[in-house]
């Protein structure tokens, strides 16, 4: 986990830890090793502080498999000449944790 990340970031994802993966694109609920942020870091304009972002449990299989859609997602989309960043993507707003 990156050293960037407060307090209250730390403490969120420590009570997500051991509870049932949400992700479940791998597994069918196994005890989550990680925090995923909600949406995707990578799918909207991240502002530190700002509301953007919610965290759920996951397993670190599920977090692999979501990079690798999402890259795929990403690699088609610039090879379309679209943004990056989904057209659905949300702007950030306050995060109390962050």
């Amino acid at each position: 986990m990156s050293h960037h990340y407060g307090h209250r970031y730390r403490k969120l994802r420590a009570s997500l830890l051991g509870q049932p993966c949400e992700l479940r694109l791998k597994c069918d609920g196994d005890p989550a090793d990680s925090a995923d942020h909600t949406p995707p870091l990578s799918l909207h304009h991240h502002v530190e502080g700002s509301g953007c972002c919610g965290l759920r449990p996951a397993c670190m299989r599920c977090q692999g498999e979501q990079a690798r859609i999402l890259s795929m997602r990403a690699k088609e989309r610039k090879r379309l000449g679209l943004s990056c960043v989904s057209e659905d993507a949300v702007l950030v707003q306050s995060v109390e944790w962050l």
